[in-house]
């Protein structure tokens, strides 16, 4: 699912077991080629164990949007992000 950080659409996918389960968190975040395609096929096997979130941070994978290829991505703006 798409959900709003800090004014962007990022890409976020849940999926478990069992909602009690310690959360595992997997970030894409730049640079280089997205896995959120493939991202399940390695994932998925720790979701008896995880409640699996798998988020494509701003302007990567499924989270890229081209009207915001001029802005820089920094350490703070990713921490941003991850407060919100």
């Amino acid at each position: 699912m798409y959900i709003d950080v800090n004014g962007t659409k990022q890409w976020i996918h849940i999926y478990g077991e069992d909602i009690d389960n310690p959360v595992l968190l997997y970030l894409h975040g730049g640079s280089g080629p997205a896995t959120s395609d493939i991202d399940y096929a390695f994932t998925r096997k720790w979701a008896d164990v995880y409640t699996v979130v798998t988020w494509d941070q701003r302007n990567c994978g499924k989270s890229y949007e081209a009207k915001q290829k001029c802005i820089v991505l920094t350490r703070e703006l990713f921490m941003t992000d991850e407060r919100k």
